[in-house]
């Protein structure tokens, strides 16, 4: 472009903003808006900065450990899937015989029993039993479980018993209030069906009497004895010792040792906990049966570890030695009784040859 081009046209340019008139300046506006944008600034920044305070606060009191992290950590949550279980003592206006109620998950449940002992597990439950009304043995706790909707235990505690603590599977807690219900100090609570139930103390005051640790799998907490404050719990072992059909049932009969004692189970449905100790060595040692004295069935027993061989007499002449199964400091058999042959004898027998123990018909 040559310089006398450029000179024409700023001259051109020149006349054509002579005719534009500008308009004042917002500045008023301008400044207002920006007064309103600080204002809003400051308050964003302090709403922020309250934000910020009360999340790091709630940080702080819920999860401590999460300001220790470092790097790109995953959120942690911790989750709580166990039941919710409420255990409440009668009130002014509960009916006579009432142990206790309370809530499992929602579910109303409540326990109530009579002179008798009949025990009743109303609202959730629906189901009925009796109550033991005074504990059986040195422990200070007897509790009877009843399964109906919900799992219900009720029982007795002695009277130096002040409370007594649960422990569910889960790790969550609740205490129990001893009430004198017909002159019998009792207790109840009710769980969901095959909750587990990992621990129960009995307490007098802060001081710690003794603790169970229940056996759970068959579908219900059971016990045959509870350990004292600082006592080894006692090794765990599980062995089955009978399996096969008696009179067209099929029965797995399992034995499990452990700080609940010694705990049978049977996959036809009966279950039974007891002591450790097979009881004196005058004693067939029968533990479980499925059919009454005399009837055909099956015959579980448990015997002293001195027993060396236990035997048989039959109808109709001749003997059967019955195979004892050795497990701990035990000695298990698992009997088969039939009509026939029929059992006239047993005897149980040392290792010297002496006979320890014996009786006429089956063992019972």
């Amino acid at each position: 472009m040559s310089p006398g081009n450029e000179q024409d046209i700023r001259q051109l340019l020149g006349g054509v903003l002579d005719t534009i008139t500008p308009s004042p300046v917002p500045a008023s506006t301008v400044l207002r808006k920006g007064k309103v944008l600080r204002r809003r600034r400051r308050v964003g920044s302090a709403a922020g900065a309250a934000t910020a305070l009360a999340a790091v606060a709630v940080a702080t009191a819920v999860i401590p450990g999460l300001l220790h992290q470092r790097g790109h950590q995953p959120p942690v949550s911790r989750q709580h899937n166990g039941p919710a279980v409420t255990v409440h003592p009668p009130g002014l206006h509960s009916p006579a015989g009432e142990i206790a109620w309370g809530t499992v998950n929602g579910q109303r449940w409540q326990l109530i029993t009579t002179k008798s002992g009949a025990i009743s597990a109303a609202g959730a439950s629906a189901a009925a039993g009796s109550v033991p009304m005074s504990p059986a043995g040195p422990d200070p706790i007897s509790l009877g479980a009843l399964g109906g909707t919900l799992q219900a235990y009720y029982g007795a505690v002695r009277r130096d018993v002040t409370s007594v603590e649960v422990t569910l599977g889960d790790g969550s807690k609740f205490r129990l209030q001893p009430v004198t219900v017909f002159g019998h100090r009792l207790i109840g609570f009710e769980t969901p069906l095959r909750e587990a139930v990992g621990r129960i103390v009995a307490y007098s005051g802060h001081r710690e009497l003794a603790y169970a640790i229940p056996y759970n799998g068959a579908g219900v907490a059971m016990w045959g004895v509870m350990l004292r404050p600082g006592q080894a719990e006692p090794p765990r072992l599980s062995r089955t010792i009978f399996s096969g059909r008696v009179t067209g049932t099929y029965h797995r009969v399992t034995v499990h040792l452990g700080p609940w004692g010694r705990c049978l189970t049977d996959s036809a449905g009966s279950s039974a906990c007891s002591p450790a100790s097979p009881g004196p060595a005058a004693s067939a040692g029968v533990i479980m049966r499925t059919a009454g004295p005399g009837q055909p069935g099956l015959l579980i027993g448990a015997l002293q570890p001195s027993v060396k061989a236990m035997v048989l007499t039959m109808a109709g002449g001749g003997s059967v030695s019955v195979p004892l199964d050795a497990m701990g400091s035990l000695k298990f058999y698992a009997l088969v009784i039939a009509g026939h042959p029929r059992i006239l004898s047993w005897a149980t027998f040392g290792g010297a040859g002496n006979q320890i123990d014996g009786g006429q018909g089956a063992p019972s």
